[in-house]
């Protein structure tokens, strides 16, 4: 409610302006009277004198009527011309009532286009994310005042989003469907808004992709080759059908734009390990295992970016390939598998180097260059085909 207060507070402000504005002129009206009140006042002192003199023989009766005619035809023309302080009187008078009119009518309009409902649906939804345990009394009361608001106004894409964003978070992805379909006439180019219609009718589904979702969520990465619900759902449906090769591709471009250690990096990072070690075994993809460690003597790790990196042994400063993770205190130990699908000389796989140096570091600051006061391991050599497994240990830090 305080959205509505400081809206009329603002109203109010603006009235009282106008209605001082007003009273400036105030100042005119009040010399206007005191003209007047002089004009009348002299008009009787004259009239006295003419009859004095009328009484003492100066002048006669006829000379006496003409006199004052002509002091009243005076006294006429000089009224006519006075300003119109009645009508600024009422000009104030209406400005008075305007300024009680303009906070009423504010408030009138508030309710009847319903957004003293948006005020209660916002403070409802606070309520709802803060309560320690949701109560199915406060979601019905908050849906069905969603359902008014949208009845007074259908196409307002915050109430259109709340819904949508209510279906799903019940499990109702057919009932979210609508709402993000609607969203989605209102902003045509939206890539968020393809890829969560495509999602919610993949899910309502049982997770199966027609036509029609694949084509959404293939146009949303034309739109935003990085939308993360679209690499998501390709990468889940390539890997239900054994296409892992493309699940890695998918996935390894989503990794990069999720939170360090939020529970979907987690789950992403464990998908394409497993998708990496099917591809592998299906002989589809040759790849290293690595496992990073850091040496508690180091302390507390920091919040950060792990890359592990292979380089050739030629002198070639050039990575071969390199696979990046964003890292926090509890991500550890980490295990990489560096494939063929990292590689980023183009044209190349793993086996195509006689010896790989593998190296692993923390970035502070989140790039690929090593910089002072990063962590970083000794270097392991590797020959070209061998495929042990690796254990890397951080153990040290570069001098800030």
């Amino acid at each position: 409610m305080i959205e509505l207060y400081l809206g009329m507070g603002i109203l109010v402000l603006v009235a009282l302006i106008i209605v001082l504005a007003a009273a400036r002129k105030r100042p005119q009206a009040v010399n206007a009277q005191r003209h007047l009140a002089a004009q009348q006042s002299f008009f009787r002192q004259r009239q006295q004198e003419l009859k004095a003199d009328f009484n003492t023989g100066l002048i006669d009766a006829s000379q006496l009527e003409e006199l004052e005619q002509e002091l009243k035809r005076q006294l006429v023309n000089e009224t006519d011309q006075r300003p119109d302080f009645e009508g600024l009187q009422s000009k104030q008078r209406s400005l008075y009532v305007l300024l009680l009119l303009i906070p009423l009518l504010a408030i009138l309009l508030y309710q009847l286009l319903g957004y003293q409902e948006d005020l209660a649906l916002r403070q409802m939804q606070q309520e709802i994310v803060e309560a320690p345990q949701l109560s199915p009394e406060l979601l019905e009361e908050f849906e069905q005042r969603l359902q008014s608001a949208l009845a007074k106004r259908p196409d307002s894409p915050d109430h259109l989003s709340m819904m949508a964003s209510l279906r799903r978070q019940a499990g109702d992805f057919a009932g979210a469907a609508p709402y993000y379909q609607r969203l989605l006439e209102l902003f045509p180019n939206d890539a968020e808004l393809m890829a969560q219609l495509a999602q919610a009718r993949y899910l309502a589904n049982n997770r199966q992709l027609d036509g029609d979702m694949r084509q959404l969520l293939k146009q949303a990465l034309a739109i935003a080759p990085r939308q993360a619900t679209a690499l998501g759902v390709l990468g889940i449906d390539a890997f239900a059908k054994g296409d892992y090769l493309t699940a890695i591709d998918y996935w390894q471009r989503l990794l990069p734009g999720l939170a360090a250690g939020s529970s979907e990096q987690a789950v992403i990072q464990q998908g394409l390990a497993t998708a990496k070690e099917r591809a592998q075994a299906a002989g589809e993809l040759s790849g290293l295992s690595v496992s990073v460690a850091v040496d508690p003597d180091l302390g507390a790790t920091p919040d950060g970016v792990l890359f592990v990196v292979a380089k050739s042994d030629d002198g070639n400063p050039m990575p071969v390939a390199a696979v990046r993770r964003g890292v926090n205190q509890s991500s550890w130990p980490v295990s990489v598998f560096i494939t063929d699908a990292d590689v980023i000389r183009q044209g190349k796989t793993l086996k195509d180097f006689a010896n790989l140096v593998i190296t692993a570091h923390i970035s502070l600051n989140g790039t690929a260059i090593r910089q002072h006061g990063d962590w970083i391991a000794a270097p392991q050599t590797i020959e070209a085909g061998e495929d042990k497994a690796l254990t890397l240990l951080i153990n040290q830090q570069l001098e800030k």
